[in-house]
């Protein structure tokens, strides 16, 4: 192979590798319960407030995006105090791959209480993101507070539990760049050497 396309290859190569991730692809599944020392389940309650978990849905996220990792509910067929109890949320990646770390447990403050005629409650995440690695850069997870409110008409409500994801691409290691700029500084000395070595024209 000629100097000149053995460089070529170099430069296009470099140029590849050093390009931004395509969109990452999570996957995986959240649990929850009840209570500082609790056992996670798919399925949790506290009083009348039912937590439902699971597995969550393939979602391919480029820059940033959204999971549904699950749903609250609750009714107001009993009285039910819930300030100050607290949540907890396990979420386990099985994509992206070489995610770390996982499985990553966040804790959330709940705020209100449902009565007979109705009442309000606030699940207070405090929206603080935590960082993940993966095979192809690294991301960040913050999970929304969650609101629900009934009424002495409206006895029953649900939402559902959603995480906010910000995909950063892996920055290329310090011997992509330098190959990158080898490359380029090769195929243009190749083509200023050839244009000199050009023969002038006779008029």
């Amino acid at each position: 192979m000629k100097l000149n396309q053995l460089l070529g290859c170099i430069a296009v190569g470099a140029a590849l590798s050093a390009a931004p991730a395509s969109a990452a692809v999570f996957q995986g599944s959240a649990t929850g319960c009840f209570g500082a020392n609790c056992s996670f389940g798919t399925v949790a309650n506290d009083g009348t407030l039912l937590f439902t978990g699971g597995n969550f849905a393939p979602t391919p996220i480029n820059s940033t995006g959204s999971l549904t990792l699950g749903s609250f509910s609750v009714s107001n067929f009993a009285f039910n105090d819930l300030d100050d109890d607290i949540f907890r949320l396990r979420v386990n990646f099985t994509q992206p791959g070489g995610t770390n770390p996982t499985p990553q447990i966040f804790t959330a403050e709940l705020d209100g209480n449902i009565g007979f005629f109705g009442g309000n409650l606030v699940i207070d995440f405090n929206n603080t993101p935590r960082v993940f690695s993966f095979n192809g850069g690294i991301f960040s997870l913050a999970i929304q507070d969650v609101q629900l409110d009934t009424n002495f008409l409206r006895f029953f409500d649900t939402a559902s539990l959603v995480g906010s994801v910000t995909v950063t691409a892996a920055v290329p290691e310090p011997s992509t760049w330098a190959m990158l700029i080898l490359g380029f500084m090769g195929v243009g000395f190749v083509a200023y050497r050839r244009k000199r070595e050009t023969p002038l024209s006779l008029a």
